[in-house]
């Protein structure tokens, strides 16, 4: 018990006897209770908690506020940005709640089961638990075995075909067909948005085995199911039964997408199987059927149809803007530096002919440059 719990213990016991034994007005041993466990509080936070010497803002030391507040508003990132620059690279956001920046302690939290995610967490479930959003140690070191392989060289070697198709390729003949359609043989591009679009294009065909076409269509109804999944996210992260009566009557449209979204999901894998049960049809190589193939280590049990759309949906929503926007950036900063830029297009020029497809092992292999 800690000394702030011991002191409610305490005060309960002594607002009981004051009470029973009518030695104080109700009003004043309510008012006087409050003032109490009010400072007591504040000097527990401050002074004695776990975290109280881990650097931090007093209100974040003593309330959720600041920090729900920055995420229903979905600008967490620059508060933590804020934080980081003005306090180190480990800080407090809420009484309950350590942010840490260093590699080092990154990895050694995210590579070991001992340290348990926060409740905020379950904002992210979609159908069921995922390995992104599951507390349990024991399914996420079952949903590692189960999807780490896909992540490996050997199955992404088995994908890259279908990533180059939906990829590399349809960006390239977007491009070439609106420099061929421009009467100056030029054409401007909104490379940002096409990033966004090739990558749900690549995470279409690689996790739900379809064609969105998203890129040529300069449209997807991902775009918006991916965007409402996140707000509600969100939300539900800011207050944790955002998605329940009565807070859902503001939400209505948010939820009605997810559920969408997780409808679009479950008829993909559905559609897959009965595929594979008509024995007429080749397994594909691709992320969906490595999840429906995946099988639990120790039971043998494979992913339910709700399983495998939960992590689909959270690999479509979390590696779908991160990629693109790390491609953004890339391009962004070779267009700042001309000199890396031109650097990096002479070093492929000489490398391989004008029309090679460059796989990433060759690009591996011969690229040192780019690769750096």
């Amino acid at each position: 018990m800690s000394i702030y719990e011991s002191f409610l213990a305490n005060l309960r016991l002594a607002i009981h006897y004051f009470w029973y034994q009518d030695l104080i007005p109700f009003t004043w041993l309510t008012a006087g209770s409050l003032i109490a466990i009010s400072i007591i509080y504040v000097i527990y936070a401050l002074y004695f908690a776990p975290l109280c010497n881990i650097p931090g803002s007093t209100i974040s030391k003593l309330t959720t506020a600041k920090m729900n507040m920055h995420a229903f508003l979905g600008l967490i990132s620059d508060f933590s940005e804020d934080e980081y620059f003005s306090r180190g690279d480990i800080f407090t956001m809420a009484p309950n709640a350590v942010a840490i920046s260093n590699p080092t302690d990154c990895r050694a939290v995210l590579t070991s089961h001992r340290f348990v995610k926060s409740e905020i967490y379950a904002g992210f479930e979609a159908a069921e638990q995922n390995i992104f959003s599951t507390r349990s140690p024991d399914l996420s070191r079952t949903r590692r075995k189960q999807v780490g392989p896909a992540f490996t060289n050997l199955y992404l070697n088995d994908m890259e075909p279908i990533i180059l198709e939906t990829g590399i390729m349809a960006l390239k003949d977007k491009w070439d067909g609106e420099i061929a359609s421009s009467p100056s043989g030029q054409a401007t591009v909104c490379y940002a948005m096409h990033f966004m679009m090739v990558t749900l294009d690549v995470f279409g065909a690689l996790g739900f085995g379809q064609r969105f076409h998203a890129l040529r269509d300069n449209k997807s109804k991902m775009v918006h199911w991916i965007e409402d999944y996140s707000k509600l996210a969100m939300a539900c992260v800011a207050y944790s039964r955002a998605d329940t009566f009565p807070t859902s009557l503001f939400l209505r449209r948010l939820i009605k997408s997810r559920e969408e979204f997780l409808a679009f999901g479950m008829a993909a894998a559905e559609l897959r199987r009965n595929q594979l049960r008509n024995g007429d049809f080749e397994k594909p190589k691709d992320l969906l059927q490595i999840l429906i193939d995946s099988q639990d280590p120790d039971s043998k049990f494979k992913m339910t149809d709700a399983q495998v759309t939960a992590e689909n949906t959270i690999f479509m929503v979390a590696g779908s803007d991160t990629t693109s926007q790390t491609m953004t950036w890339i391009l962004h900063f070779l267009l700042l530096y001309p000199d890396v830029l031109h650097r990096a297009t002479e070093e492929v020029r000489q490398a391989f002919p004008r029309h090679h497809l460059i796989t990433y092992a060759e690009g591996k292999a011969h690229l040192p440059y780019l690769e750096a």
